[in-house]
Order: C-alpha cells, then sequence, then structure tokens
C-alpha cells in the first residue's frame, strides 16, 4: 500500500528491493561461464563498464549522458583492447605447449590443445564401403560409390507384366501341391488326384452356410487350404 508519506516510485523501489533479495537467496543469480584466456584484470574492466553503463541509462540531464556516454565510450575501447591481449597471450602460450608436447611425443595432450585452439567439434562421418565392404578412405573413391549407388537405384529394369489373376491362382495351387502332396486312399472311396484346375474350382471358404436342401451337416472346405495349411 502506498501510504501518504511515501511517493509511488518510493514505494515501487521498496517492493523491487525485497524482490531481488528474496530471489538471490531463494534461486540465486545466475553465474556467466567466461572464456578460459580472460584475466582477473579484465574481468574488473568490464564491472567498471557496466557501471558507467548504468550511469548512462540513469542519467536525467543532457550534460549528464553527455559525460557518461563519453566514460563509457572510452572504456569500451580499453576493454577491447585487454580482451585482445589476454586471448593473442592465452594463443601464444597454447603454442608453446603444443610446441613442447609434440617434440615430447605427448600427442593425446597435443590433441587437445589443437582443439581447444581451432573451436570447431565436427560429428565424424560414417564410413562408406564399395559392394565387397572395404571402407573406401579417398573422397573421389565416395563419390563413386555413391554415383554406382544412386546409377543402379534409379536405373532399375521396368517391371514385368501383371500376371492375370487367374494363371496366378493355378501356379499358385501347383506349388502348394508340389510343396504338400495330397496322400491316395489305400481303401475304398473315391481317389484323391491331384489335379490344379479341379482344386482351384473347388476353393471355398473353410465354412459355407448350407441350403435348406442340403440339410444341417453340410460343410465344405477347400482342398488346398484344407491339406496345406
Amino acid at each position: 500500500m502506498v501510504t501518504e508519506d511515501e511517493t509511488l516510485e518510493e514505494n515501487w523501489g521498496k517492493i523491487k528491493e525485497v524482490w531481488i533479495k528474496s530471489c538471490e537467496e531463494s534461486v540465486g543469480r545466475r553465474k556467466r561461464q567466461n572464456k578460459p584466456w580472460i584475466t582477473q584484470t579484465t574481468l574488473e574492466k568490464i564491472e567498471d563498464r557496466k557501471k558507467l553503463k548504468n550511469h548512462l541509462n540513469s542519467a536525467r540531464t543532457r550534460g549528464a549522458k553527455a559525460k557518461y556516454q563519453h566514460e563509457y565510450r572510452e572504456k569500451h575501447l580499453e576493454v577491447r583492447r585487454f580482451i585482445r591481449r589476454d586471448k593473442r597471450l592465452f594463443t601464444d602460450e597454447m603454442a608453446t605447449k603444443a610446441e613442447t608436447a609434440a617434440s615430447q611425443g605427448k600427442m593425446k595432450e597435443l590433441y587437445d590443445i589443437t582443439k581447444t585452439l581451432s573451436g570447431k567439434h565436427a560429428s565424424p562421418e560414417k564410413p562408406v564401403k564399395d559392394k565387397n565392404g572395404r571402407i573406401l578412405t579417398t573422397s573421389e573413391d565416395q563419390m563413386k560409390r555413391w554415383a554406382e549407388h544412386f546409377r543402379e537405384l534409379l536405373n532399375r529394369p521396368a517391371p514385368e507384366e501383371r500376371m492375370p489373376y487367374k494363371y496366378f491362382r493355378l501356379r499358385l495351387v501347383k506349388e502348394l501341391i508340389q510343396e504338400h502332396p495330397l496322400p491316395r486312399r489305400s481303401t475304398g472311396g473315391r481317389p484323391c488326384v491331384n489335379i490344379p484346375l479341379r482344386l482351384t474350382g473347388r476353393h471355398f471358404p473353410s465354412f459355407v452356410p448350407p441350403t435348406e436342401a442340403q440339410g444341417q451337416s453340410t460343410r465344405r472346405h477347400c482342398r488346398v487350404c484344407l491339406y496345406t495349411t
């Protein structure tokens, strides 16, 4: 609540201060991860530049803004000079360590230093193999293999003409009979003859509802499905 003795800005300042204090105690400030080559002196310069930026944003008069604008510009240029100096010194130091590691045969240390200086983390490429399973190492061989792959994929022969269902069914029955021959009855009854045309003509579902003339005991099976499944 805003009292009579306090203005709206004073009351808002108190509320803001309480919020910031509560957030810092419960959550904490987010810590920025600085570059490993930035020295403490440069960090102090950056903090001074941040303070000048706050003074510039809070300045009310034109003269104060011009003053802080000039100071901020000078401090910004100084910070950039210190950052370039720190990076140059860090690079020279890492190069010296890399030379020492190379002369001593420490390949892992040399690789880590090179990776740190380059700053590139490329994902490894999957190897390309030829038809015999051998890995192709050169870019020229890999491009030839890709061209060969797509040439075979896109230039396949045209599919054969679609077989009519009648002949497809007949060929299927022949293959089923050859794979699962029907046993011949040894005593009485009608002999079981493997005639594909006759079997295809009597291809019924597993059960066909009987008619009134046939009675209730009629059950008709497919000869192919009955003996081959």
